[in-house]
């Protein structure tokens, strides 16, 4: 008597890879090099090590969350993930926060899982990492060559700006009470940067412009600015420190302020137009009472992007439009994360996941402004996994129940088979012997994937 294989060996590859692969734990086997954040921690990409993530520089987003951990320092309000590939059993990362234009600080804290689901802390859970600060988050107890996911989360849905493992400058020295004509002071950080005067003809740097401490000696009055760059990082930002050079006299100054935006005015920051006194300290006889009028440029659009069909790619919607507010007194400019214009009107359309950004412009008396908004489109294009299995008829079973399923649930099931058979049953019963294709539909996404089994007749 003659034995037959009752499963294909396509069915024995696909469990083999399912269930044998050392990455499936990891939910997502595709490798970069590039830190990427991703809401949903079954996007993430894996990072080859660690190290990958050192001068990260980057944000916390208005993005609800997708992926919870099992408990967290307080509530998990706009979390996001990086994946990486453990390279020793310890992993140190230092988290600076700065530049918060919602709330006062970020959390963080190292997971495992095997399902991007179910998550365990391998780490503490940083608490609130406020501006202008940073903290030391160690895990402990990794295992070489398995993937764990940074996770950072805005405390109480803060939006900052942070890094990882990257010098972030915090200029010390003199903002105030700098009188000419001979005005000059020392600023000093806490990494060897590159220094620079904003405006240049406010003033001068005396001796080398690189290192931790620099003499600026003031010619100009007004309001100004001393930077400075990290050089350990080629990606840091640039951080500067704002500074009033003023004689002993009263002026005004008139700004425009770009709506929904903050402007500066004699070292005070307004957000609503009108006139401000401002009265700067007195020092070695340098007072002066500055007017500010603060003039308001109206933007006059909500910078808002809709995406009709959602944010995520997917089988049945490969194209996703982009659309935002359509105003005619501004202009519109589309990019994607590597700065490339994809359009400037008011919608464009989209097949490629990751970052996109809509800026939009407006301009009265030489005052440009503009505002900013971005999304993120996500892709869910997997077919879902399927097994089946067929079976043997014989004068004792004259019928054979065909065994089909996917671990995705809600997914549809439609057999075809010999003499015409359909099905959309899961298990189907037949008596007639032939070849059976079962194909499993995810109706969310549209993906589909299908397997062929046979039914056989022994004597």
């Amino acid at each position: 008597m003659k034995k037959h294989l009752l499963l294909p060996i396509l069915t024995n590859l696909l469990f083999a890879f399912v269930f044998n692969d050392p990455l499936s734990g990891q939910c997502n086997a595709v490798p970069c090099t590039v830190p990427t954040p991703y809401v949903n921690a079954q996007d993430a990409c894996i990072l080859p090590n660690p190290a990958a993530l050192d001068c990260y520089f980057g944000a916390t987003m208005f993005t609800p969350p997708e992926s919870f951990p099992p408990s967290w320092c307080t509530t998990v309000e706009n979390n996001h993930f990086f994946a990486f590939t453990a390279d020793a059993p310890t992993a140190s990362f230092e988290i600076c926060t700065y530049g918060c234009i919602s709330g006062e600080g970020i959390q963080a804290a190292v997971l495992s899982t095997t399902d991007c689901i179910n998550f365990e802390f391998v780490s503490p859970c940083l608490g609130n990492i406020v501006s202008g600060s940073c903290a030391q988050l160690l895990a402990t107890g990794l295992t070489p060559g398995v993937v764990y996911f940074l996770m950072i989360d805005g405390n109480a849905g803060a939006v900052c700006d942070y890094s990882i493992n990257g010098a972030s400058p915090t200029i010390i020295g003199q903002t105030g009470g700098l009188c000419l004509p001979n005005a000059s002071a020392t600023y000093t950080t806490n990494t060897i940067s590159s220094w620079s005067i904003n405006p240049p003809t406010a003033g001068s740097i005396q001796g080398n412009p690189v290192g931790t401490s620099v003499n600026i000696k003031w010619s100009e009055t007004g309001p100004a600015q001393v930077c400075a760059q990290s050089l350990s990082c080629l990606n840091a930002p640039e951080f500067c420190l704002h500074i009033l050079i003023g004689v002993n006299l009263q002026r005004n100054d008139t700004v425009s302020l770009c709506e929904n935006f903050t402007v500066e005015c004699a070292g005070q920051v307004y957000s609503s137009p009108g006139n401000y006194t401002v009265t700067l300290p007195s020092y070695l006889g340098c007072d002066s009472t500055v007017n500010c009028i603060v003039n308001l440029i109206p933007t006059n659009t909500t910078v808002a992007i809709q995406a009709p069909q959602g944010q995520t790619i997917t089988c049945l919607h490969p194209t996703l439009l982009l659309l935002s507010q359509n105003d005619p007194t501004v202009s519109h400019l589309w990019k994607n994360v590597g700065g490339d214009t994809l359009g400037t009107g008011n919608s464009i359309f989209v097949s490629t996941p990751g970052f996109y950004f809509h800026e939009v412009k407006s301009s009265t008396a030489g005052i440009n402004c503009s505002a900013q908004a971005k999304i993120l489109i996500k892709q869910n294009t997997y077919p879902p996994p399927v097994t089946a299995m067929g079976g043997t008829l014989d004068a004792a079973h004259p019928t054979v129940q065909l065994m089909g399923n996917s671990i995705i649930s809600g997914v549809t099931y439609l057999w075809t088979g010999p003499n015409g058979f359909t099905s959309t049953l899961k298990k189907p019963i037949v008596s007639v012997p032939g070849f059976y294709t079962l194909t499993v539909t995810n109706p969310p996404t549209g993906c589909t994937n299908s397997i062929t089994v046979e039914v056989i007749v022994m004597n």
